[in-house]
């Protein structure tokens, strides 16, 4: 177990958040919302931690690797986790 920072970037892109105009294809058969864009972005640098294991097997001429880890982020109001699981090769 090691202790790290976590950098949690929060952001949205989104046209329906802002008044745009409607407007409808009959040729294309849909209808949208289109106008300005708004996006929002807020950044957390918060404490954490992870702890994790994998393995190697050799076979012939490489090595086939797995690992996985659980994170942790103590976040505002609830921690975020996540479970990266990385598979590949090595020669």
């Amino acid at each position: 177990m090691c202790s790290v920072v976590v950098a949690r970037i929060i952001g949205t892109s989104s046209s329906m958040t802002t008044p745009g105009t409607a407007a409808c294809s009959p040729f294309l058969g849909f209808c949208g919302v289109y106008g300005p864009s708004a996006v929002r972005t807020r950044t957390q640098n918060v404490p954490g931690w992870d702890v994790g294991g994998g393995f190697r097997v050799r076979l012939k001429s490489f090595w086939v690797v797995a690992e996985t880890r659980y994170n942790v982020a103590a976040t505002r109001y609830h921690p975020t986790t996540f479970v990266p699981v990385v598979v590949g090769i090595a020669w």
